[in-house]
């Protein structure tokens, strides 16, 4: 079993990680957006960082969001794939009018 394919949690393997929706070949962008959150929320993320489980609070938010999607019922995955999808073009067509 590949570590990096599965969530560990008080060192339990769990539920594997949702690959990547997006096709690798599909035009995709990357930048830094901003999200407003309350301070209880960034402590959590912050909190989970600091004691070693995570680099990071991106990266703590990240994971909990794929454990959150991996939780799914499989309609709702499919919507959601449906959602990112949009989203992701929407990103490629704003940033290629720059």
């Amino acid at each position: 079993m590949d570590n990096n394919n599965y969530y560990k949690i008080n060192g339990h393997v769990t539920l594997e990680k949702m690959a990547s929706e997006i096709p690798e070949n599909k035009d995709q962008v990357t930048f830094y957006a901003n999200v407003r959150i309350d301070n209880h929320i960034k402590n959590k993320a912050e909190a989970l960082a600091a004691i070693g489980l995570y680099k990071s609070q991106k990266e703590a938010i990240d994971e909990a969001l794929d454990y959150l999607i991996n939780s799914l019922p499989n309609e709702d995955k499919r919507r959601l794939k449906f959602q990112l999808e949009t989203l992701e073009e929407r990103d490629v067509r704003m940033k290629s009018k720059k």
